[in-house]
């Protein structure tokens, strides 16, 4: 009994940190970078039906209950709901939760959550996955992750097909020969343990074609920018791998977040990084015709037959009340293409020591 309650109250609180209602414009805020084709309203209304709740119940608690998701604190009681208020840069965020114009940052890539409260001690993540736990066991706990998070890729012009297939083919090799793995470890994790993101030099060549690409510095230690404007991190060190790879120059171009689709569009870079849900994630249609859940869970059984009864249950309900597609549309302009993603996190909630009673 002491467990179930103990999984109740943190589904309780994970589930009002990642599907926050709309509230009355007084309620305590929680800050979201914002979308591009969706206010922060929207977004919540996204997250705040019967349906969505329930399948976040679902999966997370799987996870939870597996000991695939931590608690990082002590819970006494369920956590309240909080309206959203979307910020465009993490800089911006930082400085609303230091005010206490919000009390948490949600929706922010695992990876970042972590840095950050590396870099700041007066910071502390709220819940964690365990994602070494969840790459080695793989199956349905990488199922379940995949499902509540977002991959990284990059974005283009819909007419630049030739570019987005020059690149997936340069991320399946650098995924097939370890070196993707390799950046990960060395740009992302050695960041977040503490080494210090060193500058990345780009390789430029005399009559080689140039590919121009926008990066924000809003996701470190993965699209980082230094205080001098030095561009870092792993999607830097990614980049130039890429680069190499193609006998091609990169040049960087650093734009606001808002402005990443206006540059894209304009023609002002060739590329943009990107991470949100993956507007590919499983859905409950086959062929345009909507599924009941019995087929659904029939179509799954047969794909994944080492499912148990509770897992086709589980991403039954997920595919139900978990719109990806829809959800994705919300941060992705019309006539673009996206990349192969070339790495995948999860989304956080992190918060001042000092409001958790720490």
């Amino acid at each position: 009994m002491k467990k179930l309650a103990t999984l109740l109250l943190a589904l309780a609180l994970v589930l009002s940190l990642l599907a926050v209602p709309a509230m009355a414009e007084d309620t305590a805020a929680a800050g979201v970078l914002s979308y591009l084709n969706m206010t922060d309203s929207e977004y919540d209304a996204s997250y705040a039906s019967a349906e969505a709740l329930n399948a976040y119940n679902s999966g997370m608690g799987w996870l939870f209950e597996h000991g695939y998701l931590q608690l990082m604190y002590d819970i006494s009681s369920p956590a309240p709901q909080y309206r959203t208020v979307f910020y465009d840069t993490i800089d911006a965020l930082l400085m609303a939760l230091n005010v206490g114009d919000v009390k948490y940052i949600t929706d922010i890539p695992q990876t970042t959550g972590q840095y950050l409260c590396a870099q700041n001690d007066a910071l502390s993540p709220l819940f964690l996955y365990d994602r070494d736990k969840i790459e080695t066991d793989g199956g349905f706990a990488m199922d379940c992750f995949g499902m509540s998070g977002a991959g990284y890729s990059f974005m283009m012009k819909a007419d630049n097909t030739a570019l987005r297939d020059d690149f997936n083919a340069v991320i399946a090799e650098m995924k097939a020969d370890g070196t993707l793995n390799e950046l990960v470890q060395k740009h992302i994790f050695a960041a977040i343990a503490g080494e210090e993101i060193a500058p990345i030099e780009l390789d430029h060549a005399e009559g080689r074609e140039t590919i121009k690409v926008a990066v924000t510095g809003s996701l470190p230690p993965m699209d980082y920018v230094a205080a001098d404007g030095t561009f870092a991190g792993f999607n830097t060190a990614m980049l130039a791998e890429i680069g190499r790879r193609l006998d091609r120059n990169i040049e960087i171009v650093q734009v606001d977040s808002l402005g990443r689709a206006a540059a894209l569009a304009s023609g002002t870079v060739d590329a943009v990084f990107w991470t949100r849900i993956n507007p590919d994630a499983p859905s409950k249609t086959a062929d345009g015709k909507a599924l009941t859940n019995e087929e659904f869970k029939a179509a799954l059984a047969e794909s994944h037959p080492e499912y148990t009864e509770e897992q086709l249950e589980i991403m039954s309900v997920v595919a139900d009340g978990s719109d990806a597609r829809a959800i994705a549309q919300g941060d992705i302009p019309e006539s673009t293409i996206v990349t192969d993603p070339y790495f995948t996190d999860a989304f956080v909630t992190i918060a001042l020591k000092s409001s958790l009673g720490q």
